[in-house]
């Protein structure tokens, strides 16, 4: 195998640290195997910070409340929520048992959704210690409201860096937006190429004033313990296009684009894209005579090289939009310098006496370009 693309997130698999999946990635990636995943569909719902504990005792007995603000009074965070089926899962910095730590975790955080008012809707709080850093929560809502997220360590007396992400649902977080990433889990691994989506009628020429990533692109910049510090990962590595034509109705909306054929949205879309152009740089490299041994370094590279820039993103790299979008032609005129292989030669010889006259032979073959040139005899014609 030398391609694997998945379009696939798990929730309880570590978001700030390499878990088993991850390390699963980097090992195939190191034995040769591009890796593709799709970055997500969780645009920017996520909040992250480093538990600040304060405690009131009116609203929480035990434990202590995590402040979003400077004020002791700031223990919640409004989130708009709009009717449906939520999914939310809270992770923190701690030990994992499940990766082989031996204590497992130290520190305790829960998660509550209350009312506008205060009152206590859901509270998602096991008890984790000697566990794995994890809660996942579960709810619905019938009607748009406001709600209040709050945030508490139940045991323990850890600074513990915390991070949820609303992994289904319609939210908007209203307030305290930051740490908004949603690349987690090995969509993140060094060695993943995380490919977020953009709708393929934005990218030039279709339009090449404002080609833009879709809202709900999963959005890089997590914070990952490596080597006992955070660090953060330049992460998508690229866009690729979603809302395409199949030929198998996946079920959901569908797009206005002048056809009866069902389309396929998300980064589940755009992963495959890219993986295709994968594999065409992989054939073209050996195809050309490049090269028998193609490293996923190099397709990354080239991948990386020929993408087009994002004009409203600043820089060569941004969280939301990667190192740019694939462009599959310019990733190929990059290698597409074969030598040309003549095939077969026609020629038809005017009359029959001996002397100079001119005539035309007609060459068939491969890789011939507009500059390729004819010798004869060591002399160009």
């Amino acid at each position: 195998c030398d391609i694997i693309v998945d379009d696939l997130t798990y929730i309880t698999e570590p978001f700030q640290r390499d878990g088993i999946v991850a390390q699963a990635v980097n090992q195939v990636v190191s034995e040769g195997v591009t890796y593709f995943t799709s970055a997500g569909n969780f645009g920017d719902k996520s909040y992250e910070g480093v538990f600040s504990g304060v405690t009131n005792t009116a609203v929480m007995p035990t434990g202590q409340i995590h402040k979003f603000g400077a004020s002791p009074a700031d223990i919640y965070q409004t989130i708009h929520l709009k009717p449906g089926s939520y999914t939310v899962a809270l992770q923190w910095s701690d030990e994992f048992r499940s990766l082989g730590s031996l204590s497992g975790v130290q520190t305790d955080l829960d998660l509550y959704v209350n009312t506008a008012s205060g009152f206590q809707l859901f509270g998602f709080n096991r008890s984790n210690i000697s566990g794995d850093p994890f809660e996942i929560c579960a709810f619905n809502v019938r009607e748009e409201t406001d709600a209040k997220f709050m945030v508490v360590r139940a045991a323990g007396t850890g600074t513990v860096r915390f991070k949820y992400i609303i992994f289904r649902g319609d939210p908007t977080i209203v307030d305290y937006q930051t740490g908004n990433s949603t690349i987690v889990g090995h969509a993140n691994a060094d060695s993943a190429i995380a490919v977020g989506a953009m709708l393929y009628a934005n990218v030039p020429p279709f339009t090449p004033v404002w080609p833009g990533v879709a809202s709900f692109s999963s959005r890089g910049g997590t914070a990952t313990l490596t080597n006992n510090a955070f660090a953060v990962r330049n992460k998508p590595d690229l866009i690729a296009p979603n809302g395409v034509n199949t030929s198998v109705n996946l079920g959901g909306a569908q797009f206005n684009d002048g056809d009866t054929y069902p389309n396929f949205f998300g980064t589940s879309a755009a992963a495959p894209h890219a993986a295709a152009v994968a594999a065409l740089i992989l054939e073209g490299r050996k195809k050309y005579g490049l090269q028998t041994t193609v490293t996923p370094s190099e397709i990354r590279q080239q991948l990386v090289r020929s993408a087009g820039r994002f004009a409203h993103l600043p820089g060569s790299f941004s969280y939301e939009g990667g190192f740019g979008y694939i462009q599959a032609d310019s990733a190929i005129q990059q290698i597409a310098n074969a030598v040309p292989i003549i095939s077969t030669l026609e020629a038809i010889v005017p009359g029959s006496q001996s002397g100079v006259d001119a005539f035309e032979v007609k060459i068939t073959g491969r890789y011939f370009s507009p500059n390729s040139q004819i010798y004869v005899d060591d002399a160009p014609v």
